[in-house]
């Protein structure tokens, strides 16, 4: 069997393994302070203690735990490819587990923040907070930076959310626009004309990061707490379930699907109960 180095291996693991292109994209990207690290050893030699001394770092030096957690499962299964391709006789990471930790309470912005934020904010992060506020999607490349005109039916008030790439999820997921978002939305379609297909577009352009320009009007607005466009995710069900939701309808709404989580058991949801969820958040 022939040498291989933590790098091809990575390498070869997203050139060939059957990841959709937006998955591999993600991977590519968490691996990259992997590879900088351990890319030129031996893949065999790669060990447990390693995985840790990375952790260690990675917290002292403020890594959200999630993103930790990401790198690890990804460089975790591109061992196990390793294996199973006939690349590495076995993978010495295997019995590697990242430390659990106690969750970190988030705090979401507040109704009058955002309010106070969308007064400052440019176009494309006002977008991003109304939408992020009434629907709760993944902010990002992941899900509602992929959201097309095509995908809105004004009309009918029902938009599909690209879903995130997850094992056996669905790809795309109907959600009702409640009225005064879809009022907003179609007075941003008659702005945009043809120009861009993209609903959160930067001058016709697609959009790829916000966290620049969404902090940019956070510090005009006056606030000097920190939280990022992906707090909004958290902003929809904390008001949502405050002011009545049901449980199961936000989670619906949300895309959550993985076994680990109660949601699971709450799978089976009418479009009448997604539309009284899609309500109950206050208006900005």
């Amino acid at each position: 069997m022939a040498r291989i180095t933590v790098a091809a291996l990575v390498a070869a693991y997203l050139d060939l393994s059957p990841l959709r292109p937006v998955t591999r994209k993600q991977h590519g990207y968490h691996m990259r302070p992997l590879i900088a690290r351990w890319g030129r050893r031996s893949a065999a030699r790669l060990t447990c203690a390693d995985l840790s001394g990375y952790a260690e770092d990675g917290i002292r030096q403020g890594l959200a735990l999630t993103t930790l957690a990401a790198r690890v499962r990804i460089i975790k299964a591109a061992y196990r490819w390793g294996v199973a391709s006939g690349r590495l006789a076995s993978s010495p990471i295997d019995g590697y587990r990242l430390p659990r930790a106690r969750a970190r309470r988030i705090s979401p912005p507040s109704r009058d923040e955002l309010r106070a934020m969308l007064r400052v904010c440019a176009p494309h992060v006002a977008r991003v907070i109304k939408i992020g506020w009434y629907l709760g999607p993944r902010i990002g490349p992941s899900e509602l930076f992929r959201l097309r005109w095509a995908d809105v039916d004004l009309a009918s008030g029902i938009l599909r959310m690209p879903c995130a790439v997850k094992a056996d999820g669905d790809d795309m997921r109907d959600l009702p626009i409640r009225g005064v978002l879809l009022r907003e939305m179609r007075r941003w379609r008659r702005d945009d004309g043809d120009l861009c297909p993209w609903v959160i577009h930067w001058r016709a352009r697609p959009v790829r990061h916000i966290n620049r320009a969404f902090d940019a009007a956070r510090k005009k607005a006056g606030i000097a707490r920190k939280f990022t466009p992906y707090s909004l995710r958290h902003a929809f069900p904390t008001q949502a379930i405050a002011h009545g939701a049901a449980l199961k309808a936000v989670c619906a709404m949300m895309g959550h699907k993985s076994p680990r989580m109660v949601l699971e058991v709450y799978q089976h949801i009418d479009f009448a109960t997604l539309a009284d969820a899609a309500e109950k958040t206050p208006r900005l």
